[in-house]
């Protein structure tokens, strides 16, 4: 699922999640949906992973936890999980430690929301802080979104 200089995180047997060489479980936060690859931070101690959950409409729900490597500690992003356009979501971390999002995000509750309800974003959060950095986009939702 994700690399570090130290550590690879793998799914097991049973969508158990360990790290090798040392094979030291885990465990699994609490999140439902299908876990995406993941992306380990600059100085490897972080692992951040999506899951997501299919929905009826054309989005699907992106819950991002992140694991810290020391601790074996998982802590979700805060405001998760949200609606997003699954051909649009873009996650990276920054060489400073910063973890960007990017992506056509769901802006209104409506369960099958139109085409006007959805927005380019980007939202940026750093371990430890207790809410997203979000900031709206001047681009159409459709653009090919790319975090360098």
């Amino acid at each position: 699922m994700a690399a570090t200089a130290d550590n690879l995180l793998v799914v097991r047997p049973g969508r158990k999640l360990a790290l090798m060489p040392s094979g030291k479980p885990v465990g699994r936060p609490a999140a439902t949906g299908d876990i995406g690859d993941g992306e380990a931070g600059p100085e490897g101690r972080y692992i951040a992973v999506p899951f997501l959950t299919p929905s009826p409409a054309a989005h699907e729900l992106l819950d991002v936890w992140v694991l810290d490597t020391k601790t074996l500690a998982w802590t979700r992003l805060p405001a998760m999980p949200v609606p997003v356009d699954v051909k649009t979501r873009r996650m990276r971390w920054l060489p400073d430690g910063r973890l960007v999002l990017a992506g056509a995000f769901v802006t209104t509750a409506d369960p099958y929301p139109p085409d006007s309800a959805y927005a380019a974003m980007i939202a940026v959060w750093r371990p430890g802080e207790r809410a997203l950095s979000r900031t709206r986009l001047p681009v159409d939702w459709r653009s090919e979104l790319a975090i360098m």
